[in-house]
This record gives C-alpha cells, structure tokens and sequence, in this order.
C-alpha cells in the first residue's frame, strides 16, 4: 500500500522497484496524484488494483492502455474518484474481461447508465461500484 505518496507519475525507477515484487497481489496507489499510467509496473500476479482518488483524467483511450497489457490475472480494479469519462474506461476494460469481476468508478464523470453500458462492455463483470447486472 503506497497510499497517499506523492507520485504524479511514476519514474523508471519506481516501475524497476515495484517490479521486484513479482508475487504482489494487492496493490494501492490510492491519493497519490497520479496523472499518469506512464510506467506502471508489469505484476503478473496482481488481483486487486486500487488507483482511486488521483487525478487521472480525459478520454485519452491510451491512459488506460497500459492496464490489459501489465495485469493478467487482474480481478478487481478501482478507478473511482478521478475524471475518466466513459471513452476512456470502456476501450481498455474490454481488454481485461477474462478476468475482471469487479469495478469500482463511481466518483468519474460518467453517464446515468453507466453501469449498464460496462456491464455490456465487459462481459466478465459481477459488479460494479457494489451492484450487479440486476441492480
């Protein structure tokens, strides 16, 4: 848990770090002001992913893009309290839909229906934000 470090954007050097931790599972970056996926570490053994509370923000589709490619086995992800839009989330989450069963977004300037609209995307999904498909 790396909660409330002031990173902006991870360094090289915090990614060859972070790395070393090959068995992680859970990992937190919560608060942290990050403006960027730029670096983000490569663990293959990550569950849980919370980057909630930071300043990503846009629909930028490649902010996210590095998420797919850094977590194989990737199940639960927050990404609440920044200002991703819809764009930005739905194009990279497909990505992850082997394995994500869980998303937490609440917080993004997303759509009223934007629930429905990732539950559709993403067909792995059990939850998102606490609710399932039936609401």
């Amino acid at each position: 848990m790396l909660d409330g470090l002031v990173l902006t954007e991870l360094t090289p050097e915090d990614k060859a770090f972070l790395e070393r931790f090959k068995d992680c599972r859970h990992l937190s970056l919560k608060n942290c002001r990050l403006r960027s996926l730029v670096n983000f570490p490569v663990l293959p053994a990550l569950a849980r992913l919370d980057i909630s509370d930071n300043h990503l923000e846009g629909s930028k589709k490649d902010l996210l893009a590095p998420l797919p490619a850094c977590f194989k086995q990737l199940t639960h992800l927050s990404l609440s309290g920044n200002r991703l839009d819809m764009e930005a989330m739905k194009s990279n989450l497909i990505k992850l839909s082997e394995t994500l069963n869980k998303l937490e977004v609440f917080g993004n300037p997303l759509p009223a229906n934007y629930r429905e609209l990732l539950f559709d995307s993403v067909a792995s999904l059990e939850t998102v934000d606490g609710y399932d498909r039936d609401g």
